[in-house]
């Protein structure tokens, strides 16, 4: 199974350390209604797809 996301927080799975709280996620919280401060999240790269295709990780 292919996790577009990798370790992000706004990920189904996460574990250990080192889950970055995105702008994705922050955005998304924000759109639920909750205050944030979208210049306090990391910055945050969709995955390139050819990478994850010829990784045999693609959706």
């Amino acid at each position: 199974m292919c996790w577009v996301l990798g370790n992000e927080l706004m990920s189904p799975a996460i574990g250990g350390p080192g889950n970055p709280l995105s702008r994705l996620t922050a955005a998304s919280l924000k759109d639920l209604g909750y205050q944030v401060d979208l210049d306090a999240a990391e910055p945050y790269e969709l995955p390139d797809p050819f990478v994850n295709a010829m990784a045999g990780t693609a959706p």
